[in-house]
Formats: C-alpha cells, sequence, structure tokens
C-alpha cells in the first residue's frame, strides 16, 4: 500500500511549534505522527509531503507535487499519533482526531500519554527495574530516589541519571542522556526528551529534547520545544485564580479551550530570565527571551521585558544565531548553514507579526 501525509493549510495553525518542523514530526504522548506510522505500517511504502518553504531544510517533498491518485490512503501530517487513529486507518475509516491548535497537543498528550506508554513498554528493549518502572542501557538511580508507579508506568531511556532526594510519580517518559537533578518532583503524564537537564517541579508537560529548567520552579500542563532554556525560578500558571475554563489566542481570535488547566508553549530556541512568570494559556515563539511577567502572547525574536519598564525590542537574528552557534557548541553539535538559514526563514515569515507586536 503506498501512502501519502502531507502538511494542509492549517499547519500554520501549530504555529510557533512547525515553526521549526513538520507537523508530523511534534511529538505527542510520546510518539511523532511519523514514528507511530512507520511502526504502525512496517511493510506498507510511507511518502512525506511538506509545505513547499520548508523543502530547503528538511528532505521530503513539497506539498505542490502531492497527486492524490498515486496514493492508496492519504493521511493529514496533524493527525494525532494515537493508537485509535491507526486502528481507524487500518479499518479504511476516514475520520482521524486532529491537532488544531498548539495547545491542543497539551491536551492530546494527556488523554493518550498512559496508553502509549503500555504500547512502548510492549516493543520490548527495556529492562524491568522494579514494577512498572523500566529502564533502557546505564541508567543511573542514585539512593534516596522514590518511584511511585502506581498511578502509571516510568519509563527511564538509556544513559540517563536520576540523582538523590527525586520522586518521579507515573506514568512518565524521560529520553536518553537525561540529568533529573536533586530535589525534583516529576509527576503525572511527563514526557522529557532527549539531553535535558530538570530541577524543580514538572507535571502534565511535554519538555522536547535538548532544552533545560536546571533550577527550581514550577512547570505544568505546557508544551516546552528544543533548545529551550528557563531560568532559575521560572514558574508558570496552568490554573486561573476562578477556577474557570482557560481561552488562548490565535492572531485576532480568543479561542476557548475548554481546558480548567493549561500552562504555557513555549516554541524553539526561547529563553527565560531568572525569576520569570508565565500566565495561563500563554504561547510563546521562537527564539524569543522574556524576562518578568509574562500575561500575553509574544512572537518570535522578541525580548519581551514589558515589566521591567523597558517595553519589547527585536532580538537580532543575527544574535539568535550566535546564540544557537554557542548552545550546539555545548552539547557537541555543529551548528550548519542548514541551523542558521532555517532560523533566517522564521524570522522573516514572522516579521509582520513580530512588527505589529512591537509598533
Amino acid at each position: 500500500m503506498k501512502i501519502a501525509v502531507f502538511e494542509d493549510q492549517k499547519t500554520i495553525d501549530l504555529f510557533p511549534i512547525t515553526l521549526t518542523r513538520p507537523a508530523f514530526q511534534v511529538p505527542v504522548a510520546g510518539w511523532t505522527l511519523e514514528d507511530l506510522l512507520e511502526i504502525s505500517f512496517p511493510d506498507d511504502d510511507i511518502e512525506y509531503y511538506i509545505r513547499d518553504d520548508m523543502t530547503d531544510f528538511f528532505n521530503y517533498s513539497p506539498i505542490n507535487q502531492l497527486k492524490e491518485r498515486d496514493y492508496d490512503l492519504m493521511i493529514s501530517a496533524r493527525a494525532v499519533p494515537s493508537i485509535q487513529n491507526i486502528r481507524r486507518l487500518k479499518a479504511g475509516n476516514s475520520g482521524l482526531d486532529l491537532i488544531d491548535y498548539p495547545h491542543h497537543t497539551i491536551i492530546w498528550h494527556k488523554r493518550l500519554f498512559s496508553e502509549n506508554l503500555k504500547q512502548m513498554v510492549g516493543r520490548g528493549k527495556w529492562t524491568e527495574y522494579q514494577d512498572n518502572v523500566y529502564v533502557g542501557k546505564n541508567v543511573k538511580i542514585h539512593g534516596n530516589v522514590h518511584l511511585d508507579s502506581q498511578p502509571g508506568i516510568i519509563l527511564l531511556d538509556d544513559d540517563t541519571e536520576i540523582y538523590p532526594f527525586t520522586a518521579i510519580e507515573g506514568p512518565v517518559m524521560i529520553g536518553k542522556n537525561c540529568k533529573i537533578m536533586e530535589h525534583t518532583v516529576i509527576r503525572d503524564r511527563v514526557h522529557i526528551g532527549d539531553v535535558c537537564k530538570i530541577r524543580g517541579e514538572v507535571t502534565e508537560t511535554v519538555f522536547m529534547s535538548y532544552s533545560n529548567k536546571q533550577h527550581y520552579g514550577f512547570l505544568g500542563n505546557a508544551f516546552v520545544g528544543e533548545w529551550v532554556n528557563l531560568g532559575a525560578g521560572t514558574c508558570n500558571s496552568d490554573l486561573k485564580n476562578t477556577y474557570g475554563e482557560i481561552r488562548v489566542k490565535k492572531g485576532d481570535r480568543k479561542i476557548n479551550s475548554g481546558e480548567q488547566f493549561l500552562g504555557c508553549v513555549i516554541g524553539d530556541f526561547s529563553k527565560t530570565a531568572i525569576n520569570t512568570s508565565i500566565f495561563t494559556g500563554k504561547t510563546v515563539g521562537v527564539s524569543s527571551y522574556l524576562y518578568g511577567f509574562v500575561d500575553e502572547d509574544v512572537p518570535s525574536f522578541v525580548s519581551y521585558m514589558k515589566y521591567l519598564n523597558c517595553g519589547s525590542f527585536i532580538f537580532k537574528l543575527e544574535k539568535a544565531i550566535e546564540t544557537q552557534g554557542r548552545m550546539y557548541s555545548r552539547r557537541n553539535r555543529k551548528q550548519t548553514p542548514r541551523d542558521e538559514r532555517l532560523l533566517q526563514h522564521v524570522f522573516d515569515i514572522t516579521s509582520v507579526e513580530r512588527n505589529r507586536y512591537i509598533g
């Protein structure tokens, strides 16, 4: 069977998450759609089509070359990576659950994470460390670590280290080469990617690879992209003082989330200063820098200093590229011209929103 996975016009509604990656590479509940399809259809030919302006950065075909008649099955790149959607596809049903807005990644993560972890355990490679706790190779768990797997499975991937005086309450998945620092509490549907350092309290959150939260502070019901650094004391709110439904903004629209608990969405390469506080349901773009209280959405490439009486201003592209290079070198990764061009592209396509915001 020939399968086409394609990005549609609504992919831009997932910005800032899809500013730096195709929609089928967005992690939701432990899987990306690309990963789950490759696992679920191992004998089929799957081809991926992305926005035309992203083909310079990713080795996939442009959407304008897609010919529907050449394929037996067409799948939106915004399809939720769920076992239920896979069952529908195999049964020939077309009605799939889709991700429409950035905050939907958090909502679907919470709904599906426990079930997806069970599927991951069943695919092998894990060693059972204790009941419902599974580890990869070279995982180091120090003394005085509390692992509570009664609420759900705990997965600790290869070469990850859990430092003393840490409490982890499942369901939780922690990727490869992570360090969970002392005096940390991680609980209830948390997915941490590879090469992350985490300290403080984290709950119901997706934390992508190469991002750090090395100091105290709370992060809940959030989605954090790659190469993000949260400074000491950074906290986000995920509950209104009125206990009411949280509304989010998308452009000039306000959208009812249907959620009482909803934190922030932070795009790749963004940073927070010490003691930054992010209000409920806020979205932060790519390569933005936050200081103080953040009570509104922040576009990409913005230094946000509203509550420091400094206003906000554009974070220069040249400085963003320089900072990216420094971050990469700390992780023994080489910055390529493609990396620089992608930042340039994101800077260009977000200029209208940013300039309108800065005024």
